[in-house]
């Protein structure tokens, strides 16, 4: 696993030209949001709604609005998924793998908490088909949970960019004239600059932080 991690990592950085691009969103709404599902989803599929569930959501809703994001470099030249698909970057022993959600634009959140969970628990006994690790439009990458701030991740070939997500803090910010504490979250987008320019992610970036802020966007 070392091996292949290390072959396509270093292959990644060396052939593709990466950018990165950060933001700080404010995540009160998306916490009230998800607050307010918990128990609905829990009742349909026996499973927690987590916040990497709603960024899948909210990250294909984002790719739907931004086409240009579902593309990838083939050799000389650009190639298109026939889907959206997000690949989520799963921790096991020894590595990494990133099992991929198919179609995830069009699922519920419902629907996308089950895919997640079933994906990501045979990810970490061993089991999952090479199918289900292929055909990303991009990947999301969450190292919150080990407490890092912010960070910048490697894309996934062939993917075109990865979105690293760091820790949701609290932290002071300003609303007019006035300092209120707020939970805020950086986010990274590395992206491959054969495939987009900095006005391509940019708007997609901007778009993530939209529905993250005004998530009934995405309905």
């Amino acid at each position: 696993m070392r091996k292949t991690i290390a072959r396509r990592m270093t292959a990644s950085f060396q052939s593709a030209p990466h950018f990165f691009l950060t933001v700080a969103t404010d995540m009160t709404a998306l916490k009230d949001l998800r607050q307010e599902l918990l128990p609905t989803i829990l009742e349909q599929t026996g499973i927690r709604l987590t916040f990497t569930d709603l960024f899948v959501k909210i990250v294909a809703r984002a790719v739907e609005d931004n086409p240009s994001i579902n593309t990838f470099w083939n050799q000389d030249n650009l190639g298109v998924h026939a889907a959206i698909n997000i690949g989520i970057a799963v921790n096991v022993e020894n590595g990494l793998v990133v099992p991929v959600l198919k179609q995830a634009n069009v699922q519920s959140l419902a629907k996308i908490a089950q895919q997640r969970e079933d994906l990501v628990q045979r990810a970490r006994a061993g089991k999952l088909l090479p199918s289900e690790m292929k055909s990303g439009s991009l990947t999301i990458s969450n190292l919150g949970m080990f407490g890092i701030d912010q960070f910048n991740p490697i894309i996934n070939p062939p993917e075109s960019c990865i979105l690293g997500l760091g820790q949701i803090k609290d932290q002071p910010v300003a609303a007019g004239a006035e300092i209120v504490i707020r939970p805020m979250l950086n986010m990274t987008l590395s992206i491959d600059h054969r495939v987009l320019d900095g006005g391509l992610g940019s708007r997609f970036l901007q778009r993530i932080v939209q529905l993250i802020e005004r998530p009934l966007l995405m309905i």
